[in-house]
C-alpha cells in the first residue's frame, strides 16, 4: 500500500545525505508541528459529543456515513470531476517516461522538500487533523474522515487489483498513488469545510506531495494524477453529502427493497429495484 509509514524513513534519508546522523528529520518535524497544532487546538475544545447518538456504530456508519456519500458521489458533480480526472488520465499515458527522465532522481526538487511531501501524503497529519476536528469541528471533522477512509479503500482497492509496477521496480502497486490521493482528499476537505484560506496552503502541500513521488522515483505522472482525482472526488462527496444524510434521516431516503410482477409475453416475470 502506497500510503505506507515511510516519512520518518524518507526524511532521514535526507538527513544523513549531510552526515547528521542523530539529529531530527525534516519529515519528523512537520508531523510533529502539525500534531502539535493539532493537540494544542482540541485543548480549548468542548468535550467530545458522540456522533452516533446511541447507536450501534456499525449501523450508524453505514446508514450516516457510507450511504450518503455514496449517493453525493454518484451526482453529476461527482462523476464530472472523476470523469474529466479519468480523462485527463487516459491521455497523459504516453508522457510517462517522458515525465519520468525529467523530474526523477530530485533533478526538479530537493530531497528536503520530497521528505517532507511525503510525510503530508503518508496521511498521518490527514488523520491528525481529522482527530482534532472531530472535538471542535466534528461536522467537518467527520467528513474530512470520511473523505481519507474511502480515499484509502479505492487506492488499495485499484493498487492491488491493477499491480502496476513502480518507476524503480521495486514493487507493483503503483497505480494511483495513495499519497497523492490522501493529500489531495485532506486539502479538497479542508477547503470546503474553511474556504480558501485553509484550501489554497493545504493544496500547494498537496501538489508538493505529488511532485516529491516524481522526484523519489516511486510513481509515474499518470499515478499521481489518478490518486489528486480520486482524493478530489471523495473529498467533494464527503463535503456534500450532508444533504442527503438529511434525507435519510428523514426517511424519504431511507434504504428500500422492492419487487413486482411484470408481464412479459404471454408469461410473468418478476421485476426488482433497489435504492440505498
Amino acid at each position: 500500500m502506497d500510503c505506507e509509514l515511510n516519512c520518518t524513513k524518507a526524511g532521514l534519508k535526507g538527513e544523513s545525505a549531510r552526515g547528521e546522523h542523530g539529529s531530527v528529520s525534516s519529515s519528523t518535524r512537520v508531523l510533529l508541528i502539525v500534531l502539535g497544532v493539532t493537540l494544542v487546538a482540541s485543548r480549548g475544545a468542548r468535550a467530545f459529543e458522540d456522533p452516533t447518538g446511541g447507536r450501534p456504530f456499525f449501523a450508524w456508519v453505514w446508514a450516516d456515513q457510507v450511504v450518503p456519500t455514496l449517493r453525493a458521489a454518484s451526482e453529476t458533480g461527482s462523476l464530472a470531476v472523476l470523469g474529466a480526472g479519468a480523462s485527463a488520465t487516459g491521455l497523459s499515458f504516453r508522457y510517462d517516461q517522458d515525465v519520468q527522465r525529467e523530474t526523477r532522481d530530485f533533478r526538479k526538487l530537493s530531497r528536503d522538500a520530497a521528505a517532507v511531501g511525503s510525510c503530508f501524503g503518508s496521511g498521518l497529519p490527514g488523520v491528525a487533523i481529522a482527530a482534532g476536528q472531530l472535538f471542535f469541528d466534528q461536522h467537518n471533522g467527520l467528513a474530512h474522515a470520511r473523505a481519507l477512509a474511502l480515499t484509502s479503500l479505492s487506492h488499495a482497492s485499484l493498487a492491488f487489483t491493477l499491480r502496476r509496477e513502480r518507476p524503480n521496480k521495486k514493487a507493483r502497486v503503483a497505480f494511483p498513488s495513495g499519497h497523492a490521493s490522501s493529500a489531495f482528499a485532506s486539502a479538497t476537505s479542508l477547503a470546503y469545510s474553511y474556504g480558501w484560506a485553509a484550501g489554497a496552503p493545504a493544496f500547494a502541500a498537496a501538489g508538493l506531495v505529488a511532485s516529491a513521488k516524481l522526484a523519489d522515483n516511486q510513481h509515474w505522472f499518470t499515478d499521481v494524477l489518478f490518486g489528486a482525482t480520486l482524493g478530489l472526488f471523495w473529498g467533494r462527496a464527503s463535503a456534500i453529502s450532508g444533504k442527503h444524510r438529511d434525507r435519510a434521516g428523514s426517511g424519504a431516503g431511507a434504504a428500500r427493497f422492492e419487487w413486482a410482477p411484470v408481464p412479459i409475453g404471454d408469461g410473468l416475470g418478476v421485476g426488482f429495484a433497489a435504492d440505498f
